[in-house]
This record gives structure tokens, sequence and C-alpha cells, in this order.
């Protein structure tokens, strides 16, 4: 079984130059801030891709164990999923 990389989805523009970031969904015109733990979640997505690296940032970001950031990584992943912002393709 491989692991999943999520990618932004086609249309979503990403400013995650700041501290905090925003996604802007170009085909709705809809935009979300993200706060500190969102923005470093979606730099690792976009750098590397895999929850793991998601996780690595929380976890170093934020000075939290990894099993605190697998599991705010997994719900904020969850939620970018499921409002079209990112999807998953195969590892």
């Amino acid at each position: 079984m491989s692991t999943p990389r999520y990618r932004l989805r086609q249309g979503v523009l990403a400013q995650l130059d700041l501290p905090q970031g925003v996604l802007l969904d170009a085909r709705s015109g809809e935009y979300f801030e993200l706060d500190g733990a969102g923005t470093a979640i979606v730099r690792a997505l976009v750098a590397e891709g895999t929850l793991a690296a998601a996780v690595a940032a929380v976890a170093a970001a934020f000075e939290v164990d990894a099993g605190r950031a697998a599991i705010d990584a997994e719900e904020f992943i969850g939620v970018l999923l499921g409002r079209g912002l990112i999807e998953a393709g195969d590892g």
C-alpha cells in the first residue's frame, strides 16, 4: 500500500511567505486564512506532499510531540480535502 501524496488542487493559489498563510480558491473566489500550524502543514505538503512531512513540520515549529502533531496534521488535512483545496494521489 502506498503512502498518499498531497498537493494543492489545480486552481488553488497559496501565499505561504508570511507566518500566517492564505489559500485562494480561484474557482469559487473564496480565500482561507491559515494559522501558524495550518501554514506549516500546507508548506510541508507543497514541499514534500506527505503526512510525515506535515507532522515533522508541526512538531518542529511548535515543539509538540509527534503524536499530537500527527493528530493535528491529519485533522487539518481532512479539512483541506473536504473543502477541495488539496487532493491526494499515489505516493
